[in-house]
């Protein structure tokens, strides 16, 4: 038997599915990192989030840092290739990470950053989702590679045009097909200005494509991934650490374990506001309804043998007997017997 997908428990209504982005904040540690899936699983979150990559693949030796982690990790070595090596874990560690998440009840995702990773990922641990980072997102052969692979996709779309988005849709056409592909709107800033989330994108994303959307969150504070899952998204995900003061480029872009189970809270509490698709009768309106609403009632006294007519009914609270959408079928009909103002009409006075 297959193993359960992400996606076979993410998308219910009620259950925005929560993902704590530990990524690269282990540091390089595995004990900083079940140290921070251990806070994750505290904090209420569904699941954790790493990366995987080999150093050689992702950067060439002299592509320079981006300007936020030259910012967080200082300007002394200026180049990606040493900073990200340190950061890097190999399969091994992975697939201990993994095994400690489901000890922990938590689901392990991850992001790969080359092809034989997420093979590992999908083939080895057949996770329950893969990432794809928003730098991923015009990697046209990676995409149909993964394709390939039958896992759930979770794709971010960050630093995209909507066209650029289209052709990453169109290169995964099996996932988009089983219903196993979702796109998080993502600003691939850190920290990203909340003026510039543009929320109501996921909106024209989920009417294109026909897949499910979610939030990748990279400002500050609650709110905005708050709104995400009011503005429709299923999965939010957000960057994790113990302690934004720790080394590291993705750290003061984090939140804490406080602000993690804040955030976990306020969503829970904005599913709960958003409730359903259906419209029912609620628990709390329930004991009004028959108090509120109207029956049909005889305006005057009308004596036995008489016809009905409209002059002789009025709709008045309670709603103890017919309804006023019946009064077509009353109209017209004989009275078996008088009746005074203020009687319900009732069945068995007609005939």
């Amino acid at each position: 038997m297959p193993k359960a997908t992400l996606f076979d428990k993410a998308f219910a209504i009620d259950h925005t599915f929560i993902i704590a982005e530990i990524g690269v904040n282990h540091n390089g540690s595995m004990d900083l990192a079940r140290q921070l899936i251990d806070a994750a699983v505290g904090t209420g979150a569904d699941a954790v989030k790493f990366q995987i990559f080999r150093t050689e693949e992702l950067v060439t030796v002299t592509a320079e840092k981006a300007d936020y982690q030259k910012a967080t990790t200082g300007t002394e070595e200026t180049h990606q290739w040493a900073m990200l090596k340190a950061l890097e874990l190999n399969q091994a560690q992975h697939r201990e990470l993994f095994d400690y998440c489901a000890a922990a009840g938590i689901t392990y995702v991850c992001t790969p950053y080359d092809t034989e990773s997420a093979r590992f990922l999908a083939e080895d641990l057949a996770v329950a989702a893969i990432k794809v980072a928003s730098s991923d997102t015009t990697n046209i052969p990676f995409l149909e590679a993964l394709d390939a692979m039958g896992r759930p996709v979770i794709l971010s779309t960050g630093m995209c045009t909507i066209d650029e988005v289209r052709a990453a849709v169109a290169a995964m056409p099996l996932s988009r097909a089983s219903g196993q592909l979702c796109l998080l709107q993502c600003t691939s800033e850190y920290p990203a200005p909340a003026d510039q989330s543009n929320l109501r994108v996921m909106g024209t994303m989920k009417a294109e494509f026909g897949c499910p959307v979610g939030f990748s969150d990279h400002t500050v504070g609650t709110d905005v991934a708050t709104l995400a899952v009011a503005a429709g998204a299923v999965i939010i995900e957000k960057h994790f650490t113990l302690d934004r003061r720790l080394p590291g480029p993705d750290h003061r872009a984090s939140s804490d374990p406080a602000e993690f189970t804040d955030l976990v809270a306020r969503i829970r509490q904005v599913e709960a506001i958003l409730g359903s698709y259906n419209k029912v009768v609620t628990e709390a309106e329930s004991g009004n309804k028959q108090m509120m609403q109207k029956s049909i009632y005889w305006r005057r006294a009308v004596g036995a043998g008489e016809v009905v007519s409209e002059a002789d009914l009025v709709y008045k609270r309670p709603a103890l007997g017919l309804r006023p959408a019946d009064s077509q079928q009353v109209l017209g009909r004989v009275l078996t017997r008088a009746v005074e103002p203020d009687q319900l009409v009732r069945w068995d006075d007609l005939v």
